[in-house]
């Protein structure tokens, strides 16, 4: 994954995501200069972290970067984390996973992700037919979640195995049954969210054990899916401290 702007990098570097760093050469200067306190202490960590550190020039700058005032500060990160690792999290008494699954617009998707991991959630799993949640518009609306929160790619039976697991599948649905009030939040579920236009695949919804809805009390049809996953997780966050403070 390639990243641009300061901000963006050092979350990703807070995170221990960071594979590479590229400056440019004035921002490498203040830098090494130690006029630039914040970026100092990487170039200082970088070597520990055998994180290789290249110094552009201007021109290669503005050619690789998608903003018109761009920063002069890009890295290489990693993605997914291993399959492995959700597993492990599977098998845990409680778990909590927010499932994107035909999420196409991109700010929607980064939203999500920044609010499940405001939420507390252990992680977001995106299903294939998703958008990339590593586009810019998507690393952009998620405000550096992705480098503070476990995401995972999969597929319909990915979805399939944890609920052989005995993860609790929920789903989004202004048609459900049992609305975000009156919902039971199990100590392990995932909460599928669907597109934005056609809800939640078929194939997916076959899946669900429990469809979720949130009341619609004013004229509009529906919340969009970053406005529902909102109130679902927060619902779900209210219900587990009420739980924790009972005892």
């Amino acid at each position: 994954m390639f990243l641009e702007g300061r901000r963006l990098v050092l979350d990703a570097w807070a995170a221990g995501a960071v594979t590479s760093l590229l400056l440019e050469e004035g921002v490498y200067g203040r830098a090494l200069s130690g006029a630039d306190l914040e970026l100092a202490a990487v170039l200082a960590a970088a070597p520990d972290r055998r994180v290789p550190v290249f110094v552009l020039a201007p021109d290669v700058v503005r050619r690789l970067a998608a903003t018109v005032t761009p920063q002069g500060i890009f890295a290489t990160a990693r993605t997914f984390a291993p399959p492995e690792e959700l597993s492990a999290l599977a098998a845990r008494p409680s778990l909590s996973l927010a499932v994107l699954a035909g999420v196409q617009d991109p700010g929607n998707a980064g939203t999500i992700l920044r609010t499940a991991e405001a939420a507390g959630v252990d992680g977001v799993l995106v299903l294939r037919g998703s958008v990339d949640p590593y586009g810019d518009k998507v690393l952009r609306a998620g405000m550096g979640a992705h480098f503070r929160i476990p995401l995972w790619e999969g597929t319909e039976e990915t979805l399939a195995s944890l609920r052989r697991s005995g993860v609790v599948l929920l789903g989004a649905d202004p048609r459900g049954d049992t609305t975000v009030w009156d919902v039971a939040w199990p100590p392990r579920f995932a909460l599928v969210l669907g597109s934005e236009g056609g809800g939640i695949p078929r194939e997916i919804g076959a899946l669900l054990d429990v469809r979720v809805r949130i009341p619609i009390y004013g004229r509009a049809e529906s919340l969009n899916v970053s406005a529902a996953a909102a109130v679902l997780l927060y619902a779900w966050r209210q219900a587990r401290e009420r739980a924790e403070r009972r005892g």
